[in-house]
């Protein structure tokens, strides 16, 4: 829902699937984990199990999304 939203409105940036199950979702391809990202990132939406958030918050964080230079 996410994806199609940010589509459907409109977003021009590139958006990078992550999910463990999937080799691609929407014709993008996926990567299992958030630190597998190639690009740096701007932004993550994160939608997990409550006990996988923390995880994935930090990994984020460790790629430095969301720090202005």
């Amino acid at each position: 829902m996410i994806h199609r939203n940010l589509v459907e409105h409109g977003f021009g940036g590139t958006i990078h699937p992550v999910n463990p199950r999937y080799e691609s979702i929407a014709g993008l391809r996926c990567v299992p984990r958030v630190r597998d990202l190639e690009q740096p990132v701007d932004l993550v939406a994160v939608a997990v199990n409550a006990d996988l958030a923390v995880d994935v918050v930090r990994e984020a964080a460790a790629l430095g999304v969301g720090r202005r230079s």
